[in-house]
């Protein structure tokens, strides 16, 4: 793991968790996505897990059924790397996030499922629901989006997860390009109503309005929410400049019109 570290960090902070998409490495998205900025200006802990040199793909392996349970595989490591920083760093465990784009965000996903007494929240950027898939067999369905659960059904998948947990579930924070031509823009759906459901909402929406030009959508009393990031195939959104609002670098060219980082940042509480 990669792990940043803000000046003037003082004790019981919160950490947030970064995990990266295929192809990437962890380092590649700390001033990209603008974290590292928010952290400075907020005060808490990073962490980039990286994928192991064994996985030429550089994949977490989110759609294997031993990377999806708690305390084995990948998210056992995850885990121990937040415990790790909560002994060096004193951190307030009521205050722990995770985070993630593409094979990073289906990690998210599998992380809220497996760990909701661990997370508080998270913000899946560009991913698919938990257990769109047990395996290899499916993957490209869920990808292209050619799966059809109810509510319900995608629920009981993060229920079966934990049965015998009875805390809250995690809030989350669910963004996607609406030209995305990797993920297809139905997971998007596919994980609000996930997570919805689990957390007893209906897939109404309480409000709907426009953030910096692109539209969101709240369930509940904000326990999950959504955006649509226009113009944005399969992208991190974000916002270059020097301006307060403004963040990342990206690939050259990238202006997606928002700052996802900052948005999740402020969902998470860590600008409280």
């Amino acid at each position: 793991m990669f792990v940043y570290k803000p000046a003037g960090l003082t004790s019981n902070r919160p950490i947030v968790v970064f995990l990266h998409g295929c192809g990437s490495q962890a380092s590649q998205y700390d001033n990209e996505t603008g974290w590292t900025k928010w952290a400075d200006q907020m005060k808490f802990v990073l962490i980039y897990p990286q994928t192991t040199s064994a996985q030429s793909d550089g994949c977490f392996r989110y759609f294997q059924p031993g990377n999806q349970m708690t305390n084995a595989g990948e998210p056992l490591s995850v885990i121990q790397m937040v415990n790790w920083a909560q002994n060096r760093y004193n951190t307030d465990p009521k205050r722990i996030f995770v985070t993630g784009f593409s094979a990073g965000a289906a990690m998210t996903n599998v992380m809220l499922a497996t760990y909701p007494d661990v997370f508080s929240a998270g913000a899946p950027v560009a991913g698919i629901p938990y257990k769109c898939t047990e395996g290899t067999q499916n993957l490209d369905n869920c990808l292209k989006g050619n799966i059809n659960l109810t509510a319900k059904q995608w629920g009981d998948k993060v229920r079966a997860a934990r049965p015998d947990y009875s805390g809250p579930w995690p809030r989350v924070s669910i963004w996607q390009g609406v030209d995305d031509g990797v993920v297809s823009f139905i997971n998007a759906t596919w994980t609000m109503e996930q997570w919805t459901n689990v957390n007893g909402l209906t897939q109404t929406p309480q409000t709907s309005n426009t953030v910096s030009g692109q539209p969101h959508r709240v369930y509940g009393s904000n326990v999950v929410e959504a955006y649509d990031v226009i113009g944005t195939g399969h992208q991190f959104p974000i916002k270059p400049g020097t301006g307060a609002q403004d963040c990342g670098s990206g690939y050259a060219g990238q202006d997606n019109g928002i700052c996802a980082s900052l948005y999740i940042a402020r969902w998470f509480g860590l600008d409280k």
